[in-house]
C-alpha cells in the first residue's frame, strides 16, 4: 500500500527498486571536552584507542574504510564503549562526551556550527551514504511520485547550495 519511502543511508539487496536522490558525508566526530581529555587522533588507525559510540544500525558499525590524502587507505576497527540504534541518541551521546563516532554531515551540522562537536581527521574521507527513494517492485511509478520525487531533488539541491 505504500507508493515510496525514503531511505538514507546504503540500500540492501532486495526486491525493492531504489532510485538515488542524493548523498551526504559521513563525518568522525567527537566532543570538545573529551578531545581535551583523551587527545585528538592525528590517523584513522588511532581511532581503535578511543571510547567509541557505535550505531547498530549499520551493517558493520565497528569497522571503517578512510581515504585521505595522496590515496592512503586505513581500515580501522573499533571496540564500542556504548551501542544504539538511534541516530538522535548517537549524537546526544557524542555531544555528551562519551566517545568518538561517525554522523552524517545534516545530523551533525547545527552541533559543528555551535561548537559542541569538532570534526575529527577532516583529512580523511567515509564511503558517502546516499538517500533513497524505494518503491515496490513492479508496480507503475505513479505521476504523483515522479513530482514528489523531482520535488525532493530540488530541496536536496538548494539545501546543499546554503
Amino acid at each position: 500500500g505504500i507508493d515510496v519511502a525514503l531511505r538514507m543511508g546504503w540500500v540492501k539487496d532486495s526486491s525493492l527498486r531504489a532510485v538515488r536522490l542524493g548523498s551526504f558525508r559521513q563525518l568522525v566526530v567527537a566532543a570538545p571536552a573529551y578531545l581535551r581529555e583523551a587527545g585528538t587522533p592525528s590517523h584513522p588507525r588511532d581511532l581503535a584507542q578511543h571510547q567509541w559510540v557505535a550505531l547498530t544500525l549499520l551493517p558493520t558499525p565497528l569497522t571503517w574504510k578512510f581515504t585521505g590524502p595522496g590515496r592512503a587507505t586505513a581500515n580501522v576497527r573499533m571496540t564500542a564503549r556504548i551501542r544504539t540504534d538511534n541516530p538522535s541518541s548517537l549524537r546526544a551521546l557524542v555531544e555528551a562526551g562519551a566517545g568518538i563516532s561517525v554522523l552524517g554531515e545534516g545530523t551533525a551540522r547545527e552541533a559543528l556550527q555551535t561548537g559542541q562537536l569538532v570534526q575529527v581527521l577532516p583529512r580523511w574521507k567515509l564511503p558517502e551514504g546516499g538517500l533513497h527513494a524505494v518503491f515496490p517492485p513492479g508496480r507503475h511509478q505513479p505521476r504523483q511520485v515522479q513530482a514528489f520525487m523531482d520535488f525532493y531533488r530540488a530541496r536536496l539541491a538548494q539545501a546543499e547550495a546554503t
